[in-house]
């Protein structure tokens, strides 16, 4: 499966809710933010929505993983 957190979320069936945004595009995501003077508010809601879903899909290996311990 790889060893990235995508990989090992998704072989866990863990779906991102937006397919069209990467790593390396969140930090261009966030350029163009900072370049708009911080007021391009869709590139900013989409960085915001990959880091949480990062976080959900941290969460739900850890909940797989404590599930395998029982």
């Amino acid at each position: 499966y790889g060893e990235s957190l995508k990989a090992i979320a998704k072989s866990l069936d863990f779906k991102w809710r937006q397919d069209d945004v990467t790593g390396v595009g969140s930090m261009d995501l966030y350029m163009k933010y900072v370049e708009s003077g911080s007021k391009d508010r869709t590139s900013k809601d989409k960085i915001l929505v990959y880091n949480e879903d990062d976080c959900f899909a941290t969460m739900h290996i850890y909940d797989w993983v404590m599930a395998q311990e029982r």
